[in-house]
């Protein structure tokens, strides 16, 4: 894997960032054999259950454009919704219907 770049992002952190290219890939096909560079992405949505407006703004229309240009990973954050002041037998329960209504959107 090819480190293009130090993130210059909000956090400032300087994780380095990697794009999905390789010197040499197996079989001896040389990386330049697939020339374009792919960014990754992940993003998570945490389980209300429902998707609101929102979701949509903040995330599900960006995931839509950014699943055909990017290596796009999406989860649901369950263990994020711990932070709330649910039940905790109430979070299998919405974590699953927030998943149905993500595949059906």
């Amino acid at each position: 894997m090819r480190w293009s770049r130090r993130s210059n992002g909000p956090s400032k952190t300087g994780v380095l960032t990697s794009y999905g290219t390789l010197g040499r890939l197996p079989g001896g096909l040389a990386g330049d054999a697939y020339p374009w560079r792919v960014a990754r992405v992940l993003s998570g949505i945490q389980p209300s259950g429902d998707v609101h407006l929102g979701n949509y703004v903040g995330a599900l229309r960006n995931w839509v454009e950014f699943q055909d240009e990017h290596d796009a990973f999406y989860c649901i954050v369950d263990l994020h919704a711990l932070t709330l002041p649910w039940e905790p037998a109430q979070l299998p329960a919405t974590t699953l219907q927030t998943a149905q209504v993500l595949m059906a959107a």
